[in-house]
């Protein structure tokens, strides 16, 4: 994991309760499914880290959720950016609705332009 850059004074992803971390993991791993390359019509971890926000009122910063994705092993398209794309199918049940409070993709594209 050493040779992605996640900006040192914002990994905190250690501060966040075990609670928290275990729900942030366990959705990560329940609504995204990992493809081979990166897909950038997908969103970036910024916008990304807000479906779990809206879905299961979970607040992680950008950092946290970038860590989280990188223990889930999703890969970043380039690591050097401050908000990454990763390899998730737009097949994930993060967005096709498969979660009682998913957005549809109208929405998440809605949602990630008024973040953005």
């Amino acid at each position: 994991m050493s040779k992605y850059y996640i900006e040192k004074s914002e990994d905190n992803f250690e501060k966040l309760n075990t609670k928290d971390k275990n729900k942030l993991l366990k959705w990560i791993k329940e609504n995204f499914i990992p493809i081979k390359s990166t897909n950038y019509k997908c969103g970036t971890s910024y916008g990304l880290k807000h479906l779990i926000q809206y879905q299961e009122g979970l607040y992680v910063t950008n950092e946290q959720f970038k860590k989280a994705m990188l223990l889930c092993g999703f890969k970043p398209g380039n690591p050097y950016n401050r908000n990454w794309n990763f390899n998730i199918s737009q097949k994930s049940k993060a967005f096709i609705g498969g979660n009682k409070n998913a957005r549809n993709k109208t929405n998440l594209q809605q949602i990630t332009t008024k973040i953005l």
